[in-house]
C-alpha cells in the first residue's frame, strides 16, 4: 500500500512542477519580435498660406503583430513669412500600434517624439522638440510592402527665434508612407 501511495505522489508532484512555468515577458505568452520594417514619410503641411514638404525615414522592430518602435528622422525646409529660409531636422522616437494589421486594409496610429535643430536665416541655430501624432489607413500590397495615407498634427516647442514661434513651426499635416520589410510569425 505504501508503494503505490508513494508512487502516486510521485506522479502528483511531476505533473504539479511541469504546471507551474513560469511567465516571462519574452515568452510565447508575453512579448514577441515578430517582423522588421523601414522605409520613407513624405508629409505635407499648411503654414503661414505656404504647403511644405516634410521628408524622412523610419526604422522599426515589430512586437506581437500590433506594436512597432523604432527610430525615425525627418527634415524640413521652408520660406516664411519674411522671405527668411528656415529648415529643422529631427531624429525620434516612433511608436506605431495596429491591432489588425494582419488585413488587407487596416488603420494604424503612430506618433514620433525626439529632438533637433532649427536653422532660421538671419537668425542662426535652436534646438527644439518635435511631437507628432498621426493616424493613417494601411494597405498590405504584398508581404514585404505597405503603403499608407497618414495624417496628423505636429508640435514643435523649443523655439527663442524673434521672427517665428513655435505655433508657426507646428500644425496639421496629411503624407504618404512607404513601409518595407518582413513580418513573420503568428
Amino acid at each position: 500500500m505504501e508503494k503505490y501511495l508513494l508512487s502516486l505522489l510521485a506522479i502528483m508532484f511531476a505533473l504539479g512542477i511541469n504546471a507551474q512555468k513560469d511567465e516571462t515577458i519574452f515568452g510565447n505568452n508575453g512579448i514577441r519580435f515578430t517582423g522588421i520594417w523601414g522605409g520613407s514619410t513624405t508629409l505635407v503641411n499648411g503654414q503661414e498660406d505656404n504647403f511644405n514638404f516634410y521628408e524622412g525615414g523610419y526604422f522599426t522592430f515589430e512586437l506581437n503583430k500590433i506594436v512597432l518602435i523604432g527610430w525615425s528622422h525627418h527634415d524640413f525646409n521652408s520660406i516664411i513669412n519674411d522671405g527668411a529660409k528656415i529648415s529643422f531636422k529631427t531624429h525620434d522616437f516612433i511608436l506605431g500600434y495596429s491591432p489588425t494589421s494582419y488585413r488587407s486594409l487596416h488603420p494604424y496610429l503612430y506618433t514620433t517624439v525626439g529632438r533637433g535643430t532649427a536653422d532660421l536665416e538671419n537668425e542662426g541655430k535652436d534646438r527644439i522638440l518635435s511631437i507628432q501624432p498621426s493616424a493613417s489607413i494601411e494597405l498590405n500590397v504584398l508581404r514585404w510592402f505597405r503603403i499608407s495615407a497618414e495624417g496628423g498634427y505636429r508640435f514643435i516647442s523649443g523655439t527663442d527665434f524673434n521672427s517665428v514661434s513655435d505655433q508657426n513651426l507646428s500644425g496639421p499635416f496629411v503624407g504618404l508612407r512607404l513601409k518595407f520589410g518582413w513580418s513573420w510569425g503568428r
